[in-house]
């Protein structure tokens, strides 16, 4: 591993073979032994599928702090990509940036387990290197996203205080969204919130300076509008933590959940002997005081505060959120992680759920169920899990999505622990310190959807103020792209490499076949079906703005949408392509700013064609094709650029 190769091992086997008879050791490589086992030995080998457990990724939990920004940044990056396509549609001066690639290189440079990680404690420098680009790629996600937000709520149709509530999903949505006060321009928190499109008021509270909401049905890649007024009254009164859903019970040893019982099911979520998402250091040790108090209680949600002081720490905060309106309940743990650091030393959170049912979680672009996919007898107990974790089966179904990026197992129990800081027992990576705060968030019931749950925990409605006045946007609610069925898998929305168009990649996640339509709320000019490197491969119809076409089980599809203003430049205002006649020199250029070969061919007035010319900006020296002189009349060009296409006129005269 990570060495030159060696001759050692043709040595060793040929120094074993010149003093014994048997076995004979041959040397291989790995092709040629695979090849000899299947040839021999087939009938006997059992075939196992799953996912390698993330050795470098568990090394580098360490960082948790680090890991679980870097995992922010990996959501983050698509939604850049998505706010600003939809931008690109619904304003056409809107500049696609160009840098979203600088996103992916800083995820990327930190990720990679070598150069800037190795032996951190020697060259501090290089870690703070490693961790720059990290820290960079989330400051300019922030101001990437906000420019195509404000592009978007420019636009948007609207009175008075108003906000618009953004689904970067592509299923329609019930969620909680909320907003600062200070971007509303708002210091009294005694406020309603009015559904634009329903007119109906809709649950609400303020804790702190941020204003939460229920939002309802915010269609899928789109937004939903609503109106903030003054309150004569706060809505609401102080409550038990307990709604419709669940009733959750607090551990006054430990600050762990003792009971999450789901009412409407009749189950118990929690295990008994071991409360839920307790804090644990170093594999035994627990807290050595806890204070429940009371957090927020009002018509949205109401919360528990557990404050802990505990070893390793100084001081762990755990807040409870029961949401009344939406079946979801929310941990969030803040760790304040003291110096210094043992290199010997772990905190874990464990979660022991009630049921032995079958535990999956999720792995890129698939679900792992933990004791069937998976070789017999190989387990090191830690996961890389993507998004989820869920437990499925036997009278319960739940699911835990959650920030942290790394989850062990143990054997044939649905208990597991989620690792949010481990120090490698003496290894390469140096531990965070400070404040860190962890999310989980948990639902259950007879309907579930783990991965719907899980991205819409990772994905948070977006909400943003709009000004009041007229956009090309409507006010109420708007979809820029609708997709049927709901649950295909939006992989990434996207400008074109070559920026013809917008790319549109999708997966459906299932073993059936499908027909997928897109609806587009915007004039759709031309669509077509690219590989993954987007080389268009067939042409799509279009009809009224809508797209169709079948998909096998596990497909990822790409898809090229080219808008009408990208089309067409007359939809635009914005011309593409500059013509320059000059009979004098004997020429017709034609000029683009647009990157790539332009292609022109030149037509009589009879239709008939005389010349073709390419280049990046071609000149017609006024002949046709075999080199004979035109004379003076009109002419009739098509222009091309990819799949940008322009027709026009030029007229020459002074010839003979």
């Amino acid at each position: 591993d990570n060495g030159p190769p060696s001759l050692k091992p043709c040595e060793i086997a040929a120094q074993w073979n010149e003093n014994h008879n048997s076995p004979k050791i041959i040397v291989s490589t790995n092709s040629e032994f695979f090849e000899y086992m299947m040839e021999n030995h087939e009938s006997e080998m059992e075939t196992y599928s799953g996912d390698a457990p993330g050795w470098w990724t568990f090394i580098i939990s360490s960082c948790a702090r680090e890991g679980v920004e870097n995992m922010a940044l990996i959501d983050i990056i698509p939604k850049v990509e998505i706010v600003s396509s939809l931008a690109t549609i619904s304003n056409e001066n809107f500049d696609y940036p160009q840098d979203i690639w600088d996103l992916y290189r800083g995820s990327l440079l930190f990720s990679e387990h070598t150069f800037g990680a190795w032996n951190i404690e020697d060259s501090p420098e290089m870690w703070a290197n490693k961790v720059s680009w990290l820290e960079s790629s989330l400051a300019k996600s922030d101001t990437l996203i906000n420019d195509a937000l404000h592009s978007i709520s420019e636009e948007i149709a609207s009175f008075e205080s108003s906000v618009a509530v953004l689904n970067t999903l592509p299923f329609r949505r019930d969620d909680i969204a909320s907003i600062g006060l200070d971007l509303l321009n708002i210091t009294d928190p005694l406020l309603i919130v009015i559904d634009v499109e329903s007119e109906d008021t809709v649950p609400s509270q303020v804790e702190g300076d941020i204003l939460y909401f229920l939002a309802s049905s915010v269609p899928p890649l789109g937004y939903r509008t609503y109106r903030i007024v003054e309150s004569q009254k706060i809505c609401g009164q102080k409550d038990s933590l307990q709604n419709l859903f669940y009733r959750v019970e607090i551990d006054p040893l430990t600050g762990g959940i003792s009971s999450i019982y789901d009412i409407e099911e009749g189950t118990e979520l929690v295990g008994t002997g071991e409360p839920l998402a307790k804090y644990v250091y170093n594999g035994n040790q627990g807290p050595t005081s806890v204070e429940i108090i009371p957090g927020e209680s009002g018509p949205l949600f109401e919360s528990l505060v557990i404050n802990m002081e505990a070893p390793g720490s100084r001081g762990v905060r755990s807040q409870v959120i029961l949401y009344k309106h939406v079946k979801k309940l929310e941990i969030n743990i803040t760790i304040d992680k003291k110096e210094p650091v043992s290199p010997m030393e772990s905190i874990h959170f464990p979660f022991h759920f009630a049921s032995l049912s079958d535990v999956f979680y999720d792995i890129p672009s698939g679900m792992v169920n933990l004791y069937d996919d998976e070789l017999s007898g190989f387990r090191t107990l830690h996961y890389a899990v993507q998004h989820y974790v869920a437990v499925l089966g036997d009278g319960m179904n739940c699911v835990l999505a959650s920030n942290a990026p790394l989850f062990g197992f143990l054997t044939d129990s649905p208990s597991f622990d989620c690792l949010v800081h481990f120090a490698s027992q003496g290894g390469l990576y140096r531990a965070s310190t400070g404040l860190i705060t962890f999310r989980f968030g948990i639902t259950s019931g007879e309907d579930l959807s783990p991965d719907r749950f899980a991205y819409s925990f990772s994905n948070p409605l977006i909400t943003l103020p709009v000004s009041s006045g007229s956009g090309s946007l409507p006010e109420g609610e708007y979809s820029f792209i609708n997709i049927e069925p709901d649950f295909m898998r939006l992989l990434t929305l996207k400008k074109a490499d070559d920026g013809h168009g917008l790319i549109l990649r999708l997966k459906n996640p299932y073993d059936i076949s499908s027909s997928l339509r897109i609806n587009c709320g915007f004039n759709l000019n031309s669509a077509y079906l690219t590989t993954i490197l987007e080389e268009n491969i067939q042409n799509l119809t279009v009809d009224s703005n809508s797209i169709e076409f079948p998909v096998s089980p596990h497909l990822i599809s790409t898809v090229r949408l080219i808008p009408s203003p990208w089309g067409t430049d007359e939809a635009s205002g914005v011309s593409w392509l500059k013509v320059f006649t000059n009979p004098a020199l004997g020429e017709v250029y034609f000029s683009s700013e647009l990157p790539g070969q332009m292609e022109v061919d030149i037509f009589d007035i009879g239709g008939g064609l005389i010349r073709s010319i390419s280049g990046e900006n071609p000149r017609w020296l006024l002949t046709d094709n075999q080199g004979r002189e035109a004379p003076s009349g009109i002419y009739f060009y098509r222009a091309k650029i990819g799949l940008i296409e322009k027709t026009g006129k030029v007229v020459i005269i002074g010839r003979r």
